[in-house]
């Protein structure tokens, strides 16, 4: 692992210690990385997904594809950023996208 440090925890890279689970969390977004500590993780052999659960994951997963297929396409993508350009809620185009699915289906 690489740390840089100053005053301030400003970045890390690479991979966590073998050790540690999915508890300890380590990851970039939008080229700043963020920690953080699940602190009740869900054991799923114990307590299995719901089938409303499940629909809802399956919902969430569609609507991430539908998005990267709305911005992969450059029509549909400008017809999509004029649709967000409208509105002040959302602050990332993506995010506007997979709200609108969610919303209409």
């Amino acid at each position: 692992m690489k740390v840089k440090m100053n005053p301030f925890f400003t970045a890390a890279s690479g991979k966590l210690d073998p050790s540690h689970d999915d508890v300890n969390q380590v990851y970039v977004l939008n080229d700043k990385v963020f920690s953080r500590r699940v602190c009740n993780p869900r054991d799923v052999s114990k307590k299995p997904y719901s089938s409303k659960e499940q629909a809802h994951q399956n919902k969430f997963k569609a609507a991430c594809q539908s998005a990267s297929e709305t911005l992969a396409d450059v029509d549909m993508r400008a017809a999509a950023q004029a649709r967000f350009k409208a509105q002040s809620k959302y602050k990332s185009l993506r995010g506007f996208l997979v709200a609108e699915y969610m919303k209409n289906n």
